[in-house]
């Protein structure tokens, strides 16, 4: 009996890790996505640009 009260604390703790790290994740997803837009559109930009240059001179 002791081992399954042993082992129900394992997997508990287990959980609680795992979501812990998936709010962790989560967080940082959205952070990492909101960063990848703006990488997006700086990089359009740059290029429309580039190519506004190139047919101007």
């Amino acid at each position: 009996m002791g081992e399954v009260v042993k082992l129900d604390k394992k997997a508990r703790e287990a959980r609680r890790k795992a979501q812990a790290a998936r709010a962790a994740g989560d967080a940082t997803g959205n952070r990492v996505s909101a960063g990848r837009t703006v990488a997006a559109i700086a990089g359009g930009l740059i290029l429309v640009l580039m190519i506004g240059v190139t047919f101007f001179l």
